[in-house]
């Protein structure tokens, strides 16, 4: 009697099969999902909270600090920004809006609001991406009061990236299409 020996396992075309079925599943699941598109839209989640963030806490420390905003200049987050105000051009050049660096809420950091002694936020958040702003491009941080002092009219600025929320930048009230607007006076 021959003896016929099992061989139990894969062929190679077997294999091949799996992998190609694998293959077509994970392309399926990148172009449903599409990564990038999340990536922005959580940027942007991010960008409309801190801005809403700051505003709050500028309505809270406005009641009980006499000192409010310290200057009136356009001041942006990052090198390269434009001036996302009205009458600002937006050449890309670092000169038409102030670049602060600083997270301060001392008055001293990108937002020249002085928070008190007991501010309601640690530091001022900067934008996920912190890239040189341009007209319609590039993502900072901007900010601008029509007055000094803790009841000064102001506006804070961000650049949005996702289609989800790009929509904003046009129906916040604003009078820049081109900048999600925020604050109490949105045509500075």
């Amino acid at each position: 009697m021959t003896g016929r020996i099992s061989k139990r396992g894969f062929t190679l075309i077997e294999l091949l099969i799996v992998i190609g079925i694998l293959a077509i599943l994970a392309t399926t699941v990148v172009l449903v999902l599409n990564p990038a598109q999340i990536l922005q839209e959580s940027r942007d989640t991010q960008r409309i909270a801190d801005l809403r963030s700051i505003t709050e806490a500028i309505a809270l420390a406005g009641i009980a600090n006499p000192q409010g905003f310290t200057t009136t200049a356009a001041q942006c987050t990052v090198s390269g920004s434009c001036n996302p105000f009205s009458g600002g051009t937006c050449t890309g050049g670092a000169g038409t809006c102030t670049v602060v660096t600083s997270r301060a809420v001392t008055g001293t950091g990108w937002v020249a609001f002085n928070f008190g002694t007991n501010p309601t936020m640690s530091v001022l958040p900067i934008d996920p991406t912190n890239t040189a702003c341009t007209a319609t491009a590039g993502f900072c941080y901007a900010s601008k009061a029509s007055i000094t002092g803790p009841s000064a009219p102001f506006e804070l600025n961000a650049h949005l990236e996702s289609a989800k929320y790009s929509g904003l930048m046009a129906t916040d009230g604003g009078s820049n299409n081109n900048f999600y607007e925020v604050g109490t006076a949105l045509n500075l």
